[in-house]
């Protein structure tokens, strides 16, 4: 889609994001679960516990301060994930 863009007289910017990991309520959700019926419920506790959740107010925010960078990149695919938390 990006490079079709690229030949339009009135071009759409394109990007696709990785946001990365969103504390939500699906996450708590998922948190909750008996770990015998849904065993991936131990890996959304973990990954709570070792703080590699953003708040949706943080991702919203990263989102936005990319889309109105004055250069955004037209067609980039996007990782927003800061893989210091690891």
């Amino acid at each position: 889609m990006g490079l079709e863009q690229n030949h339009s007289p009135v071009p759409v910017g394109i990007v696709s994001i990785w946001p990365g990991m969103i504390d939500t309520n699906l996450q708590e959700e998922a948190r909750n679960q008996d770990k015998t019926a849904f065993p991936s419920a131990e890996m959304f506790s973990w990954v709570k516990e070792k703080g590699m959740l953003t708040t949706p107010e943080e991702t919203a925010k990263q989102i936005i301060d990319y889309l109105f960078k004055e250069d955004f990149e037209h067609g980039a695919v996007v990782d927003l994930y800061d893989y210091s938390k690891l």
